[in-house]
């Protein structure tokens, strides 16, 4: 068999319907998320949601978020024998009064540790589809990138949100793609600058509400 057929096959046969009284992640699937809470956003398969009678993987925003906060439905791959070739993740999107950004990503990494949602410059945030905002029915979305030729190369792909809204994603596909296909010049709709002094009012806060602390060496049990 071969395996670069299985793995390019449509991704929608891993999302698992989950109940109506909570949204379930895909088998295989995880979670980035920046926010206030662990309870901004949801994420997961949307029971009440179809595409054409196929599941359909939502993010949403629980309550009000900024422009800068986002959360995202991550499937990540071991890019072996996809080193030096092109790929392309792509879907069916549909989104609900988004606020910021809301799309597909698809991300190339050197390797595991380079893996993170700290983004600091353009460059550092996943390619990804066209912005879209406010209110959308299902329409095609798709990313193409280079996977870096080095060995441990590993990638990302799924769904994201910025800010307040909701998107869901279906009838999801990976595959190797010719030279001849454009790359992705877009990325990920979120202001590195304004997120960059975010953080560092942040720190800076952290800092000033630390205080000294005496240790208790009371050896008492």
């Amino acid at each position: 068999m071969d395996w670069k057929i299985v793995v390019a096959a449509p991704l929608v046969a891993w999302l698992v319907v989950a109940n109506a009284a909570a949204l379930k992640m895909p088998r295989n699937w995880g979670s980035d998320v920046h926010a206030p809470t662990d309870r901004s956003y949801l994420l997961g398969i949307d029971p009440e949601v179809n595409f054409n009678g196929k599941p359909a993987l939502a993010v949403r925003s629980m309550q009000h978020v900024s422009e800068l906060d986002f959360a995202a439905a991550t499937r990540y791959l071991d890019a072996f024998g996809y080193e030096g070739h092109r790929v392309r993740f792509s879907g069916m999107l549909k989104t609900s009064d988004a606020g910021t950004w809301a799309g597909v990503f698809l991300a190339p990494y050197n390797g595991v540790a380079d893996r993170d949602w700290m983004f600091t410059t353009v460059q550092s945030l996943p390619h990804a589809s066209a912005p879209t905002v406010g209110t959308s029915d299902w329409h095609p979305v798709s990313v193409v990138i280079a996977v870096p030729d080095t060995r441990n190369a590993s990638i990302s792909m799924g769904l994201a949100v910025v800010g307040n809204g909701q998107a869901w994603v279906s009838d999801l596909k990976f595959e190797e793609v010719g030279d001849d296909v454009p790359l992705t010049e877009t990325r990920l709709g979120i202001d590195v600058d304004k997120l960059a002094q975010q953080r560092a009012q942040s720190d800076a806060q952290r800092g000033s509400a630390r205080q000294k602390v005496v240790p208790d060496l009371d050896l008492k049990s």
